[in-house]
């Protein structure tokens, strides 16, 4: 009996010694358990950090290219930034003190990862939830972020998801879609300067980017894929940072609307995307316009309508210039005799008022209105048709109208109640300001000038609608396509078809030119 306690005793011993044991390896990283989280699919693969969410690693599982170093992969997935004077400033996910994570559905796709006791006094039941999900069909995840709890913290932005530490690769290109498009050939270069010191270049949308997507990649070899499947033009920005050893991060800043209204919750109502892809910027392109074409703005585009002019479909060659019409038209129209196909013209600085200081002070014509009238009538006469560029929600802050009509109430504040002055004429420096174009006083001035200048332009047109959502080329290209289309980089000539954008060699299509002048 005495022998029978003996051996329990001992065996109870040796099993509490393989449990110590155990638990010390698997403390030291000898467990066969993973240290980190892995999201993954037949095309791409995401680690994250057990302990609080980071981002360890993003690999294309095609071409086996890694994008992120994880020995510096320290920085929080996501941070909060509060309104001026709040305490604290900011918080981040590496400052909760819980951390839990779990998989939705019974596949491997999704990922819900929560962030909890932040030792804020004001509001101990913050709560933050980020989920993760891989499309099933490409290398393509999408993000989204819900905040609960506040209490009393109002949020400026929310930086979610950020990508640090990418690795740069041979023959590295930076892709963004601001205004007509942007291409790099040393994103490292413009994002660290000669010394390596670090920089920070940022995008609004809506704003000067004309697409919700931009490209890292290696020229015709793997990339990133940036984008946003906001369809309600939310608030929002796009940013690259420098880190050192030229390492480089990525993040997207989401902004709350109406900033100074408490919130209990905030959880912007669009995915991020984050991808992998193989090509170049056309790739990226049309990657995006897959998910474009499919939003209400192509289903219900003029075109589909039927409410685009039959000379804009007709047209052969498009034509960006500015300046009185024997500038413009009659370059345009010696064109249109040698081409023996129709042009067009995207016409600017026909205005009488100072450009990018003096809107929207559009009338008289920079010429006079007769020679105006005149010439257009004789390029119509020939098939030759203009459309005028007029800015959609600038107001000179220097003109007499400005004072007249107390514009000044109608345009746009900041937090504090003030105009803020935006400069565009680099020789002038004169201020102008936006308007709200929600309200009536500001499309009623629109409208009434609009009105007036295609009653001189002899029905050319319509006005061109300029920066609200860049909707000059927003205009052009959904008349066209039916689209948001990609309008990425090029230096001299933008080439368009009906199908999309093409590139020399590449698309054999009809295709839409905009010559940009050298001045």
């Amino acid at each position: 009996m005495h022998l029978k306690h003996i051996t329990r005793r001992l065996a109870i011993l040796l099993l509490s010694l393989a449990c110590v044991l155990s638990l010390s390896a698997y403390q030291a990283g000898g467990s066969s358990e993973p240290q980190d989280i892995e999201l993954k699919n037949a095309h791409l693969s995401l680690r994250f950090d057990k302990s609080d969410g980071r981002i360890l690693a993003l690999v294309d599982l095609r071409t086996k290219a890694s994008f992120v170093d994880p020995s510096t992969s320290d920085t929080a997935l996501w941070t909060i930034d509060f309104l001026p004077g709040t305490t604290p400033a900011n918080l981040a996910s590496s400052s909760a003190k819980s951390f839990r994570w779990e998989r939705p559905g019974p596949d491997n796709s999704g990922l819900r990862m929560v962030w909890e006791r932040f030792n804020l006094p004001s509001a101990r039941g913050l709560r933050v939830e980020a989920t993760v999900e891989l499309e099933a069909l490409g290398p393509l995840s999408r993000w989204s972020i819900a905040i609960a709890n506040l209490g009393p913290h109002l949020i400026e932005k929310v930086r979610f998801p950020r990508v640090v530490s990418i690795h740069q690769q041979p023959e590295e290109r930076l892709a963004v879609p601001q205004w007509m498009g942007e291409l790099t050939k040393n994103p490292r270069g413009v994002i660290c300067d000669r010394q390596g010191q670090p920089r920070r270049l940022e995008w609004p949308y809506p704003g000067a980017l004309s697409l919700q997507c931009l490209a890292l990649y290696r020229e015709n070899g793997p990339g990133l894929y940036f984008s946003s499947d906001d369809t309600a033009a939310f608030r929002k920005a796009f940013a690259f940072w420098g880190e050192t050893d030229r390492r480089i991060g990525y993040e997207v800043i989401h902004h709350p609307e109406n900033l100074h209204t408490p919130r209990a919750s905030y959880n912007p109502l669009y995915h991020t995307l984050i991808g992998t892809f193989t090509g170049d910027w056309i790739t990226a392109a049309e990657r995006y316009r897959q998910w474009g074409t499919k939003q209400e703005w192509a289903r219900d585009s003029r075109l589909n309508r039927g409410l685009v002019p039959d000379w804009l479909l007709k047209t052969g060659f498009w034509v960006w210039n500015r300046g009185r019409s024997d500038q413009v038209l009659k370059p345009a129209q010696a064109l249109h005799r040698q081409l023996g196909l129709p042009v067009s013209v995207f016409w600017h600085w026909w205005h009488g008022c100072a450009y990018d200081a003096g809107f929207p002070e559009y009338l008289p014509p920079r010429e006079g209105a007769d020679s105006f009238k005149q010439a257009l009538r004789e390029a119509h006469r020939e098939g030759l048709h203009a459309i005028v560029y007029m800015n959609q929600r600038l107001w000179g802050m220097t003109t007499k109208s400005w004072k007249e009509k107390g514009a000044e109430r109608f345009a746009v504040k900041t937090i504090h109640g003030t105009v803020r002055p935006e400069i565009y004429n680099t020789y002038t420096r004169q201020p102008c300001a936006s308007m709200c174009i929600a309200t009536s006083f500001w499309r009623d001035t629109y409208a009434g000038i609009a009105a007036t200048s295609r009653a001189q332009a002899d029905g050319s047109g319509p006005g061109a609608m300029d920066r609200a959502r860049s909707e000059a080329q927003r205009w052009l290209a959904a008349s066209f396509l039916g689209e948001e289309s990609p309008k990425l980089a090029a230096t001299q000539l933008l080439v368009y078809t009906r199908t999309g954008v093409v590139e020399k060699n590449r698309r054999q299509n009809r295709a839409f030119l905009f010559i940009i002048p050298s001045h």
